[in-house]
């Protein structure tokens, strides 16, 4: 690569998606960390985005780069907050791909944890739990992920793991974690939505259908203190 360099090849040239070198480098798994140093050596910028607004974090994040290249890139003093003109962050993309250690380092960087991502104002705490990444929501627990923030409507982190209840059949190891997760840290069981046509808000019991895992839910929630039409 340095051959390369020397001999011409510019270290901030964009491909056709507006993909710098850097972007590209860190998804090479463990060649990643040497191929950054040497683009950095020659003057890459960092601070490139592609044409949809993602920099280098987002690809770290979306592409499964090692962790020992996210400490390289934090250290240039890249924001952790970056959005893409999605509006998301890295952290989401490390949180929908399970990356525990990425969410972690991103977490340690001064990432804002509870900083809505869509324009429906989840959290990736939210996604983490509708998605069932058991181990990134500990994490983003860890860090102060807000259980009582409320999403579109009013809903809470309970009406979105209800919601995604009705993808299943049945119920499956990680959702009843993650059942155990929001009891533990505090969840509220009766906490209502934004309000239905009749004039009153929905808890996470009334919204329930009828799937069998919504069913193994419903009885979980009931037994640890959910009412019904309150």
């Amino acid at each position: 690569m340095d051959v390369l360099l020397q001999g011409g090849a510019g270290a901030n040239d964009l491909d056709g998606n507006g993909a710098s070198a850097l972007h590209l480098a860190v998804t090479h798994g463990v060649h990643a960390g040497v191929i950054i140093s040497g683009l950095l050596r020659h003057c890459a910028d960092p601070r490139t985005r592609c044409r949809d607004g993602r920099c280098v974090l987002h690809h770290l994040a979306k592409f499964m780069g090692p962790p020992g290249v996210a400490k390289q890139l934090r250290n240039l003093g890249l924001d952790p907050n970056a959005r893409d003109e999605h509006g998301q962050t890295p952290l989401l993309h490390a949180t929908v791909a399970g990356l525990v250690k990425m969410v972690r380092l991103l977490c340690e960087s001064g990432v804002g944890v509870n900083t809505p991502i869509f324009d429906d104002d989840k959290t990736a705490f939210f996604c983490a739990v509708r998605l069932k990444t058991v181990d990134a929501a500990q994490v983003l627990l860890q860090y102060g992920a807000d259980l009582h923030h409320r999403g579109h409507s009013g809903r809470t982190v309970l009406h979105y793991h209800e919601a995604a209840y009705k993808a299943m059949s049945n119920g499956s190891a990680d959702a009843a974690r993650i059942n155990k997760l929001l009891i533990a840290c505090g969840a509220n069981v009766n906490a209502k939505r934004g309000c239905c046509r009749q004039g009153h808000g929905m808890s996470v019991l009334d919204a329930g259908g009828i799937t069998r895992a919504q069913g193994e839910f419903a009885l979980f929630l009931m037994a640890n203190g959910a009412l019904r039409f309150r």
